[in-house]
Parts: structure tokens; C-alpha cells; sequence
């Protein structure tokens, strides 16, 4: 992997001509600028995310070799550790979890192009899909055993540190003392075996992080930055709460049934506890329980990730 210090201003008014002078010519030296074409991606929350080939297809989908550029956002780097991130990449790809990784620079990086199209409110409900979503997650959750303070903890903790605007009816005292009660409740809430030990967690499951290739009928995960040792059921609730969607947000209408959350903690146990173990029906209901618990725990976190993005508007 090929580390670079430059950093890229996303309002440059020639930034494509700087992304691929600073990192494309490093990775692709034999493409040229005039054939390379950018495809600009709307699904994240923060960053800036670019699709970048060489070849005389108008769709990266259609490119044999194809990269994807992120400039991270804005501040960002106050509440993520970018160090942890790469390092939880690497134990990803090396189990085939992740793309390559080409390359880290001042503010971003450059991975390989994975094939598939992100998920919708409608594609996400299908169940092949989602039995695909929790298996792999499954096989992500067992791939490291570090102990850490969990991600439901540390990244709240964060964003109430580093937010300097609060709503009227949610200042910073009152967002703090409900959080630190909600933690002291937790662990005596939690009834899962696999919530008594901490996994190894994505974290961030939306829409626009799940890509499905249809040809190939699997799925795979992108943008690893809150990737963290977490309890199992946060990474899996905070996935169901993302079936509501990014820009309108209807819960009614959106999140999952609760046969549908049983069919994926079913699927994802299975996975998990494998083949030869038969897992009981106290122990799906137990993971649902707890799920239905780590909601709160999600809104905690999409909360206030939402509060410390305010200082950047």
C-alpha cells in the first residue's frame, strides 16, 4: 500500500486534474488523463466518493479495472481515528472482506472498484439479500478479539466532545447524562451470548454501504471509518434502523418486521455458531431482544454524529 502525504481540497476548481496528478499517476502510471473518466457517487453521509477508469466504457460498472477515490469529510478526523481504520482494512482484506487498498493520503484513499449497485429501501427488505448481509457480517464479527471500549461508548463520547452547537431543546448536559444513563443500563439489558464478548464491527450499514452484485449474487461492505470492537447486536440493529433510509426518514413504513429481524438473526447465528451447532429458538429471540434494544443505542450514535456534523454547516 502506497502512503502519500498530500492533501486534496474537495472545492479545488480543477480537482479532477489534481486527484489524478496526486494519486492516479502513483497507482495507474500508464493511464492517461485525457481517457480517464470520473464518476462522482451521491451516497455518502460525509465524504466525497469518486469512480475513476481508464477504458471506453461510460459506466465504471462496466470497467474491467476500475478505482474508487474518498476524500474524507470535513473534521471528521476529531472523532475518527483514520490509523485505526486502515488498520481494521487490513485485517478485512486480508480475509477477503474488503477491497484492496492502493492507497492513503493527507485526507483519503484509493481502493479497488468493487462491483454491484448500493442497496435501496426496497432491495434491502429482500430476503436473499439480507440472509447474504448477515452471514457476512457474521464472518466480519469473529475477525479479531482486541479489547477495546466498545463503539457504542467511544464514538458518542466523542461526538459530545467535539460538538459546539446543540439544539435549544438538547444541550450538551442533557445529551450526556441521558447517554451515561442508557450505558449503565445496558449490560444488565443484553440476554445473547454472543453480546457477552465484543466483535469486530462495521458500524455504519447503510444503504449506500452494502453493494449487491446481482450477476454474481453476493455482497460486500465498503467505507470501513467506524469499524470498532462493538457488541454484535449494535452492528445488526443499527443496520435495520438504516431500512428507513438517509434522506426521509419514515419508520412506519420502513423498518423491518419483526419476522424479518427474526429471519436475520436466525440467518446470522447459523453463520456464526455454524453448520453443526443447532442453534435454539431462545437464542434467536434473545439476539432480537437485544436488538431491539441497541436501537436506542443507534440513535444515540446517528444522534449525535448528527450534533458535531452541525459545526461544519
Amino acid at each position: 500500500m502506497l502512503t502519500l502525504t498530500e492533501i486534496i481540497d474537495p472545492q479545488d476548481s480543477n480537482l479532477k486534474t489534481r486527484i489524478f496528478k496526486t494519486v492516479i499517476t502513483q497507482i495507474r502510471p500508464e493511464w492517461a488523463f485525457e481517457k480517464t473518466k470520473f464518476h462522482t457517487f451521491q451516497n455518502g453521509r460525509t465524504n466525497k466518493m469518486f469512480g475513476i477508469w481508464n477504458e471506453a466504457c461510460d459506466d465504471v460498472k462496466q470497467a474491467k479495472d476500475a478505482l474508487v477515490l474518498r476524500i474524507n469529510g470535513n473534521g471528521t478526523e476529531t472523532f475518527i481515528d483514520r490509523k485505526k481504520e486502515i488498520d481494521s482494512w487490513k485485517i478485512l482484506e486480508a480475509s477477503g472482506a474488503a477491497p484492496k487498498l492502493f492507497c492513503v493520503f493527507g485526507n483519503g484513499l484509493c481502493m479497488q472498484f468493487v462491483k454491484g449497485s448500493t442497496l435501496t429501501l426496497e432491495t434491502i427488505k429482500d430476503n436473499e439479500i439480507s440472509t447474504k448481509i448477515a452471514k457476512l457480517m457474521a464472518k466480519c464479527h469473529v475477525l479479531s478479539d482486541t479489547e477495546e471500549e466498545p463503539a457504542c461508548y467511544f464514538f458518542p463520547k466523542q461526538f459530545l466532545k467535539s460538538a459546539t452547537k446543540f439544539p435549544e431543546k438538547y444541550q450538551q448536559e442533557f445529551l450526556t447524562n441521558g447517554f451515561k444513563n442508557f450505558q449503565e443500563k445496558l449490560k444488565s439489558e443484553l440476554k445473547s451470548e454472543i453480546n457477552k464478548k465484543l466483535s469486530f464491527c462495521h458500524n455504519d450499514l447503510l444503504l449506500g454501504n452494502v453493494l449487491y452484485d446481482e450477476e454474481a449474487k453476493i455482497v460486500n461492505f465498503i467505507d470501513y471509518e467506524y469499524s470498532h470492537m462493538n457488541y454484535a447486536a449494535f452492528d445488526i440493529a443499527n443496520h435495520f434502523c438504516e431500512y428507513t433510509g438517509l434522506d426521509v426518514v419514515d419508520c412506519e413504513k420502513y423498518y423491518p418486521d419483526f419476522d424479518h429481524r427474526k429471519a436475520f438473526c436466525k440467518s446470522y447465528l447459523d453463520e456464526r455458531c455454524g453448520a453443526g451447532d443447532c442453534v435454539s429458538s431462545r437464542e434467536v429471540d434473545d439476539l432480537v431482544d437485544d436488538c431491539t434494544v441497541m436501537a436506542i443505542a443507534s440513535h444515540f450514535f446517528l444522534g449525535l454524529l448528527g450534533v458535531d456534523a452541525g459545526r461544519h454547516q
